[in-house]
């Protein structure tokens, strides 16, 4: 049976606008697979009648593989935001890997795949019509017990060499993700228990990125979240719950990454939560 996640934002520009438009849904990986994949997700949408909507989504660590028609990929860590055309009726499957999994499908080549994509069978050593049959079993059914099983089958068929630092970069992402006060490579190495140039090989290998571009997307994802949800946000207490230096520092790397100032982010969303309320 598939296991429902909690629902969440996190990283999805817009979301307000987005919940309109589309249902996002979360399940977790069977025991079998929980080394390599954090979670699936299938997002659903119907705009028929509709004109074509792009959602757009904020880089973060993760790579993905995705089932979509005629479209099944493994996508590299995204350094800036991404974006995807939604029409008509339709719906798209995907296996959000664990922090450094991709490193162990590639056999090292991670870094090769950022902002990046390849045919599935490729980055899994599969035949190409066994990845097509999957596809056309996931997207033919809404059944989620259906997809996940045909997904699992897959992936289990072919499986990478076990690679125990896959825990160690996953774990301290995971570390940096819950202390937003650490905002340093120092400071998240010492957290970790490595040495700086240990931590920068590893994720350099593992994730395709930085430690210092790790935890430059996790912070505005949360401020990003936060501003979508919240109502009078605090710019600069905010920049100081982020570890950010000022509050200048905070909306310079906001702005790169979404493309407008925090508070005029803050503002449209609010204005779209109120259109949401008001609607129902």
């Amino acid at each position: 049976m598939a296991r429902p996640l909690p629902s969440g934002t996190l990283g999805i520009v817009r979301p307000h606008v987005a919940a309109a438009r589309f249902t996002l849904s979360r399940f977790a990986p069977s025991p079998a697979l929980a080394g390599l994949v954090d979670r699936y997700w299938i997002v659903r949408w119907d705009l028929r009648g509709q004109p074509p909507f792009v959602q757009e989504v904020l880089p973060n660590p993760h790579a993905n593989f995705a089932v979509e028609e005629g479209l099944t990929r493994a996508y590299g860590v995204r350094t800036k935001r991404s974006a995807k055309e939604l029409r008509g009726l339709g719906q798209a499957f995907g296996i959000k890997l664990r922090v450094g999994a991709l490193h162990a499908y590639l056999r090292g080549a991670t870094p090769t795949l950022i902002d990046r994509s390849i045919p599935l069978h490729r980055a899994i050593g599969a035949e190409r019509k066994e990845v097509l049959a999957v596809e056309h079993e996931v997207l033919a059914t809404d059944d989620p017990d259906v997809q996940i099983q045909a997904v699992e089958a897959l992936l289990l068929a072919h499986l990478p060499a076990s690679d125990p630092k896959i825990d160690l970069v996953s774990e301290t992402v995971a570390i940096a993700a819950q202390r937003p006060e650490i905002v340093s490579t120092k400071a998240l190495a010492d957290t970790a228990g490595l040495e700086v140039r240990t931590l920068q090989r590893l994720f350099r290998s593992y994730v395709g990125v930085s430690p210092k571009k790790v935890l430059r997307q996790l912070r505005i994802q949360e401020a990003a979240d936060r501003a979508a949800h919240g109502v009078g946000v605090d710019w600069a207490g905010l920049a100081g719950d982020l570890g950010y230096a000022d509050q200048a520092h905070l909306i310079r790397d906001f702005r790169a990454q979404i493309g407008t100032t925090p508070a005029k982010y803050a503002e449209r969303e609010r204005r779209s939560r109120e259109a949401a309320q008001s609607s129902l």
